[in-house]
């Protein structure tokens, strides 16, 4: 199948990158939130990602500027799932949020529709009870910042059509992203199962005084890691991480994890620190810390 019309629905940091990327790749895009306000961040995100794609990646202006034509907005689901051939959804990880929304989006998609979850945390066996065309349900999750970090894992469940897979694939590459599929569901997938219970590691030191979160990050990047789990958090988002810990700590009775959860949210997340999408997490932007010269000088 040639998938041409792609619909994302969450406008967060994630959500808009893939979008952007996509877009900029020359197709045609769809970003669905269920707010305007949400959908006003996606636009200032993709403004943002316009300049510095001009900056460090091309001098083409029109290109640029077609990208952003090629981006339609919309806080309307129905609009959001029709003429799709591919429907990536990037909404909060919330379990509660997700099988509603797969409700909600039974009533509109088309049966030929791929829908493509981008969760890390929730497999596709967790999503297909609650969506009405399970065969086309598949699990794809993208990177942060994709068009550095070239990986899309892709994760089906029993049911899933094998075309749709073998769609997918062909998509990815496309977008000059190397896909990887796993043989079998595992919350997490591959790259996540290791990189989570490494920042989950780091913010229980932090909570517990152990260090600074800066020398956290400089003990990581010390021995040749582009960035610290702290700069990973910021870039993820901070309310995303809580999120995730939030979950296992009460999937697993796991207090470390609930403590890490609590900690984030009255800390940071309460007091509107949200991480890059805000202007501030751990480090503050537009000129963090960790982007000087001399966070790492002897």
């Amino acid at each position: 199948m040639l998938l041409k019309s792609i619909t994302i629905a969450g406008a967060d940091t994630l959500g808009s990158e893939i979008s952007w990327y996509i877009a900029f790749n020359g197709y045609r895009v769809k970003l669905y939130d269920t707010s305007d306000i949400g959908l006003e961040i996606g636009k200032a995100l993709h403004e943002k990602f316009a300049a510095s794609f001009l900056e460090k990646f091309t001098s083409n202006r029109e290109q640029v500027d077609t990208t952003l034509k090629n981006i339609h907005y919309t806080s309307d689901l129905e609009e959001a799932c029709q003429e799709c051939d591919l429907f990536i959804e990037s909404i909060p990880e919330k379990m509660e949020a997700k099988i509603e929304f797969y409700k909600a989006i039974s009533q509109f998609i088309s049966p030929t529709t791929i829908v493509a979850s981008n969760s890390d945390s929730f497999i596709p066996s967790d999503l297909a009870p609650h969506f009405k065309h399970p065969l086309q349900l598949v699990g794809a999750h993208f990177t942060n910042v994709i068009w550095e970090n070239r990986l899309v894992e892709i994760m089906g469940h029993p049911d899933t059509d094998i075309l749709v897979i073998e769609s997918l694939i062909h998509f990815i590459k496309n977008l000059n992203i190397l896909p990887i599929v796993l043989q079998k569901e595992n919350s997490g997938y591959l790259l996540n199962s290791l990189l989570i219970p490494m920042l989950s590691t780091a913010l229980t030191m932090l909570r517990k005084g152990i260090a600074s979160f800066e020398d956290i990050d400089k003990s990581w990047m010390a021995i040749g890691n582009k960035y610290g789990p702290f700069i990973i958090i910021d870039a993820v988002g901070l309310d995303t991480v809580y999120n995730i810990e939030k979950y296992w700590g009460e999937k697993d009775n796991d207090q470390k994890r609930a403590s890490n959860a609590e900690f984030l949210q009255n800390e940071y997340i309460k007091k509107g620190k949200l991480g890059m999408i805000s202007g501030e997490g751990f480090y503050k932007y537009p000129n963090p810390l960790f982007s000087r010269d001399s966070f790492l000088k002897i």
